[in-house]
């Protein structure tokens, strides 16, 4: 189960999106980007994600500049690998690379391509 904080805080950034945010979530709710569902700031393993697709486990980032500093670039790299462990794509697409076709073609890679598998207790790596 999330935590409250988690949860309160995805709520909040739900309702105070990003421009760019407004117009992927205008392009991928109801199904609208190739019939798949997906759901915007979910809590998923401990990280608030911006949009996440449960049926193919993809998590679609939209990254302004800021994601270009060492730090946030070391946080969104481990990020990223955490989700992994547990069976998560990530893509990340930056907010001037933002269109329906590109998030089409997240979407068919995702379909399209093997699905990750979640590590068990025992799994090194």
């Amino acid at each position: 189960m999330p935590h409250p904080r988690a949860t309160e805080l995805a709520r909040r950034l739900r309702q105070d999106q990003t421009d760019t945010e407004s117009v992927a979530w205008d392009l991928l709710r109801a199904r609208r980007c190739r019939g798949v569902k997906f759901r915007r700031q979910v809590v998923l393993y401990g990280f608030i994600v911006d949009f996440y697709c449960a049926e193919l486990k993809l998590a679609i980032e939209v990254d302004g500049h800021i994601h270009d500093t060492h730090e946030v670039i070391d946080h969104d790299r481990a990020r990223s690998e955490h989700l992994a462990r547990h069976g998560v794509r990530v893509i990340r697409i930056r907010n001037e690379q933002l269109d329906e076709q590109t998030l089409r073609h997240a979407v068919d890679w995702a379909k399209q391509s093997p699905p990750l598998h979640e590590r068990g207790e025992g799994d090194r790596g």
